[in-house]
């Protein structure tokens, strides 16, 4: 059945091209590919806490050749010399961290020590006043804790 009216003809088989380059085009999988493992301009930092065991399990995986360097050789160069910065242990104060002018940090964490690891109590100790002190514990079993 043919239309009558054949105004504006042209202007629907162009619309009615592009909906159908529309509805093809929401069925395409939408995938963005990035190289992520790239070993230039890499290095290891050891700061406080560091297992070495961790630390030689990544350089198996990674790349053996990975600079390691320590908190104090980093902080004096200011990381200008890499690209991206792999930190094991506890890290870096928020002022260290300002002066490192690496494009990445990767922050591998140590697990957290077993046992009492934060301790904070009341400033101001005045007589008559109930003094508290509270404690942070990490522990492995369960296990009853008494004090007086």
């Amino acid at each position: 059945m043919m239309r009558r009216n054949k105004a504006r003809l042209v202007f629907r088989l162009i619309i009615s091209a592009i909906a159908v380059v529309c509805l093809v085009c929401m069925g395409l999988p939408i995938t963005i590919s990035r190289s992520t493992i790239t070993t230039a301009g890499e290095a290891i930092v050891i700061t406080a806490g560091a297992d070495e065991d961790n630390i030689q399990q990544f350089k198996k995986l990674r790349n053996s050749a990975i600079p390691v360097l320590e908190e104090d050789e980093l902080l004096s160069d200011h990381g200008t010399h890499y690209d991206s910065l792999h930190i094991f242990g506890y890290g870096f104060s928020g002022e260290e961290l300002q002066t490192i002018n690496a494009k990445q940090l990767i922050f591998h964490p140590s697990p957290i020590q077993k046992g009492i690891t934060d301790v904070s109590w009341n400033r101001e100790i005045k007589k008559a006043k109930r003094f508290w002190c509270r404690a942070l514990m990490q522990i492995t079993r369960p296990c009853l804790l008494r004090y007086r």
